[in-house]
């Protein structure tokens, strides 16, 4: 079902989007027109469809912004293709950042405690609220052109993608590789108790975007729910933000269990995030010198699937343990470089640090090997 509404949501966007684009170049193009012509309207049409993407994208996570400021939260992050504008230090610093699975995102710092009874609906909803009202007021633009040509197909398509936007967020059935608004609405009006869960998750997403790492935040938060709490996103998420932290504090046999007990007891774990959960599985299995545990996680479909996240740094930091323990120096440098490279405008510092700190562990742990090995292989001599 949700394969289908996707299918469908794509070609009503697509057809709606062709049918302007046909019109407007039906409506400008001359009749003795060449091909030369003809290719250049449809770049431009080309140019309309991303461009009004974009805007839409934009006026989705300003209205996440907007309504967000009206329940009281205050600004963390405003992000849209892998533009993003962030608080630092306190004032606003641009990065370029990216996330799989989301065309931008607007995070906030909720007000009160994670024990307080925040309002949540104006905020997720936001988004789908703005969409939808802008594609209503860019479809009377559009009506009040007299004349089909680029400047209609522009209001038309920015109406389209508003409704597309509105839609595929707006309804609570759509799978994504992240929950969209309405999933998380859903979940958090059907059981309040994920209430508690959803403001951890913002109030660590804000103390990151400030430069602190999980470790330095308070314990409480990252008290691991119970298992049949954990069938929800948002709960299971508390868990994966648990497991992090022992990273975070280099407690790899407690982390190592605790990605077990993940795995087998949180069911709304996001497909994302168990991406990342069985890398860093990876990693602690590497520490532990069990490559056929490895193997195990390694397989064909999941080195597809880690494709999606390779510029995540825990991504580049166990794949360049993989490169290290394999004795593969080429690889090895290529990653470190490729870690420096996305640090650099990676916004959460705190997780550099975390993240940078593994990497040397690693690098320590294999020398130490290397130096047993060498002296085995001596005596043995």
């Amino acid at each position: 079902m949700n394969n289908w509404m996707m299918i469908i949501l794509s070609a009503l966007l697509c057809g709606g989007c062709g049918l302007a684009a046909g019109e407007a170049i039906a409506t400008i193009l001359p009749e003795n027109a060449g091909l030369p012509h003809l290719i250049i309207l449809a770049a431009l049409i080309l140019v309309i469809f991303y461009m009004t993407f974009l805007i839409q994208t934009a006026i989705h996570e300003g209205g996440h912004l907007v309504f967000g400021r009206l329940s009281g939260y205050s600004f963390v992050s405003y992000r849209f293709a892998d533009l993003m504008w962030k608080r630092e230090n306190g004032r606003v610093a641009f990065r370029r950042f990216s996330l799989t699975g989301t065309a931008g995102q607007c995070l906030m710092e909720p007000p009160g405690t994670v024990d307080d009874d925040v309002p949540f609906v104006l905020y997720n909803m936001g988004g789908v609220i703005a969409n939808a009202v802008t594609a209503v007021l860019f479809f009377l633009a559009g009506s009040l052109c007299s004349e089909h040509g680029l400047l209609w197909a522009f209001w038309m398509m920015l109406a389209i993608h508003g409704i597309q936007q509105a839609l595929m967020n707006g309804l609570p059935f759509i799978t994504t590789p992240i929950n969209n608004d309405a999933k998380n609405t859903l979940e958090l009006r059907r059981n309040r108790n994920a209430l508690r869960p959803y403001l951890i998750q913002l109030k660590v997403t804000a103390l990151a975007s400030d430069g602190v790492r999980m470790k330095d935040m308070p314990e409480e938060w990252f008290k691991l729910p119970a298992p049949e709490e954990m069938s929800d996103a948002l709960s299971a998420s508390v868990g994966l933000m648990a497991q992090n932290r022992l990273m975070d504090e280099h407690r790899f046999h407690e982390a190592a269990q605790l990605c077990h007990i993940l795995t087998e007891e949180a069911k709304g774990l996001l497909k994302l995030h168990q991406i990342l959960l069985k890398e860093d599985l990876v990693f602690l299995r590497l520490l532990n010198e069990d490559p056929g545990g490895i193997n195990e996680i390694r397989t064909k479909t999941f080195m597809n699937e880690i494709r999606t996240v390779q510029n995540s740094l825990s991504v580049i930091r166990t794949e360049f343990a993989c490169a290290l323990f394999a004795d593969d120096t080429g690889r090895a440098y290529k990653l470190l470089k490729l870690f420096e490279k996305t640090a650099q405008n990676y916004p959460y510092t705190g997780e550099i640090e975390t993240e940078r700190e593994l990497i040397r562990y690693a690098q320590g742990y294999r020398s130490c090997m290397k130096k047993e090995e060498q002296k085995e292989n001596q005596e043995t001599a």
